[in-house]
């Protein structure tokens, strides 16, 4: 008999919580799919239970957990390896722990050695962040996130038997291993946030030196904002039909170059619950569009979410930069609608600009614009010097 090839992926978890409907339930867990692809893991089998809230220790109800617990036996029996289990929310520290004791538990009991780690959205973001970042200042960001996220859920890997730790060099009388690296990693943070406000101070030093005008681009992640940028400013930047596909703040001069010039900049992408790690990252980020001159807010239009990711980005910003500069609703991808589905939308956002990054008279068009943008906010002014 041949020996099974295994294949390791992983279940998706989520409430449907009070308010919430089926269609909002999926479309959110299609974008934890999306997070976890971009990731490279396989998604197995989803799992969904109405319940009023996340704040039940266990999350799930028994009966759900046994359910999940035979698929993981089924999809064993066929080859595939579940190896996490990644929840639609942020769990707390001792909600992963419950959900984990209670998942090897009935698995023991059927006699299947296997580990399943549960996870969550925002476990998985902060993931993909760390993996992706390039900048010093990004991996800074992120860094301080992942520090702030994993130290609660730190577990003790020395055997504790109820003594304490003797003191000693870096070591406070009665510190227990646990509470020695939490102290670390609470200094290890400081130290980072130090480095951060370094490198903030020096960009902000650029910043005040430019006399250019600026546009800033954002919205929710994955709306085409690189792919405009790209068209706006003929350059190279990176673009890819996944989900934070771009995490560095990138400036290019606006094409063909306008008098003055005028410069673009592309910004991380939002996403639903957001993690609060992750929103004082963004900060630094958004530092750069708060000082644009005009804000771009793209929206993808085609994606039957859109109304829910434009209160996203707003709510963040709102947090973020409650004092903005002009902004505008740009909708793109508009060639994915039809002209009967576009016109209520266009009647809905008599001001709205409408693109498509793939066509490149619109992108023409919505470059005048924008110029059109800075110079009704010039003077003409005829001065006369005497001799």
């Amino acid at each position: 008999m041949n020996k099974i090839d295994r294949v390791d992926g992983i279940f998706l978890a989520s409430l449907i919580t009070d308010g919430m409907s089926d269609e909002e339930n999926k479309a959110s867990l299609d974008e934890l799919a999306k997070l976890n692809e971009s990731l490279g893991n396989n998604v197995f089998a989803r799992f969904s239970q109405r319940r009023s809230s996340y704040r039940s220790p266990h999350v799930f109800g028994e009966g759900k957990i046994r359910e999940i617990c035979e698929n993981i036996i089924e999809e064993n029996i066929a080859g595939r390896t579940v190896t996490k289990l990644v929840f639609d929310r942020e769990l707390s520290p001792l909600q992963s722990r419950n959900i984990e004791e209670s998942i090897h538990q009935y698995l023991s009991e059927k006699k299947i050695e296997t580990e399943i780690e549960v996870s969550d959205r925002t476990g998985i973001i902060i993931e993909i962040f760390s993996r992706y970042a390039k900048t010093r200042q990004a991996k800074l960001q992120i860094e301080i996130a992942r520090l702030k996220y994993t130290s609660p859920r730190l577990r003790d890997e020395v055997e504790y038997h109820g003594d304490r730790q003797p003191g000693g060099i870096g070591r406070s009388a009665g510190e227990t291993p646990m509470e020695l690296k939490r102290r670390e990693l609470k200094d290890r943070i400081a130290q980072l946030k130090r480095e951060l406000e370094g490198l903030e101070s020096e960009n902000e030093t650029r910043r005040g030196n430019r006399s250019s005008q600026t546009v800033g681009l954002l919205g929710y992640t994955n709306a085409g904002k690189s792919s405009i940028m790209r068209k706006l400013t003929a350059s190279d930047v990176y673009v890819a039909d996944r989900l934070f596909a771009t995490l560095e703040v990138t400036t290019r001069i606006l094409q063909p170059p306008a008098v003055p010039t005028i410069l673009v900049t592309d910004t991380v992408g939002f996403v639903r619950y957001l993690p609060h790690e992750l929103i004082a990252s963004f900060n630094s980020s958004l530092l750069e569009a708060n000082h644009a001159d005009l804000l771009l807010h793209i929206v993808d239009v085609s994606d039957s979410q859109f109304r829910v990711h434009m209160q996203t980005t707003e709510t963040v910003l709102n947090v973020l930069s409650p004092d903005r500069p002009d902004q505008q609703l740009v909708f793109n991808k508009i060639d994915k609608l039809s002209n009967e589905q576009l016109l209520p939308l266009k009647n809905e956002f008599p001001d709205a600009w409408w693109v498509t990054a793939l066509d490149s008279a619109q992108m023409e068009n919505l470059r005048d614009q924008i110029v059109r943008h800075f110079e009704m906010k010039q003077r003409q002014v005829r001065v006369r010097i005497p001799f």
